[in-house]
């Protein structure tokens, strides 16, 4: 016999923290995307097209940064919504401060405040979605018809990984350099 228990008032607790949508609406004009490789902000996105996770402005860009790309590129056909979800996550205030104090705790920037003021600090954040009801996620492989294929799902924040480390091979391009200069 299986026991699933949930908190009564999850529903209710996280509409008392959620962000409404009309604050996610306004803060989608200040999201944008860079290409990859040189760093030009992009109204349409040209992707790669086996891996689907990073944006270029041009062929030109795509092939200039193969030899960085290719070692971590690897087909995922999970990741058509990874634009929708970027932006979502990115627009979010109450996501984003949450993130932002996993960095600082994580990478160790309160013992040491100097870190990001001479050079750029920049940190990995290996995200997935896991799903929020486990017993009709394991419904969907034992094929349950009651099972909807559209299941409710969460954001996991999987590792938070300071910059520069030996797993980032790229260095920052001159023109993020310069942007990150012109912002600090």
């Amino acid at each position: 016999r299986v026991v699933h228990a949930i908190y009564p008032e999850r529903d209710n607790l996280f509409r008392s923290i959620a962000v409404s949508s009309e604050v996610l609406k306004e803060n989608k004009k200040y999201f944008g995307v860079q290409c990859t490789q040189c760093g030009t902000e992009m109204k349409k996105l040209l992707k790669c097209a086996k891996c689907k996770s990073v944006w270029y402005c041009s062929k030109e860009c795509q092939k200039k940064n193969w030899s960085t790309h290719k070692p971590t590129c690897h087909a995922d056909e999970r990741s058509s919504g990874l634009y929708k979800l970027v932006r979502m996550f990115s627009v979010n205030p109450v996501l984003m401060g949450y993130l932002k104090c996993g960095i600082v705790f994580e990478c160790g920037l309160l013992d040491n405040p100097r870190i990001g003021f001479d050079t750029p600090f920049l940190a990995r954040v290996e995200i997935a979605i896991e799903p929020s009801d486990v017993v009709q996620f394991v419904g969907l492989y034992v094929n349950d018809p009651t099972v909807e294929e559209k299941l409710e799902g969460m954001l996991q924040v999987n590792s938070i990984t300071p910059w520069p480390s030996p797993s980032m091979q790229a260095p920052l391009t001159p023109k993020r350099l310069n942007t990150w200069r012109w912002t600090r």
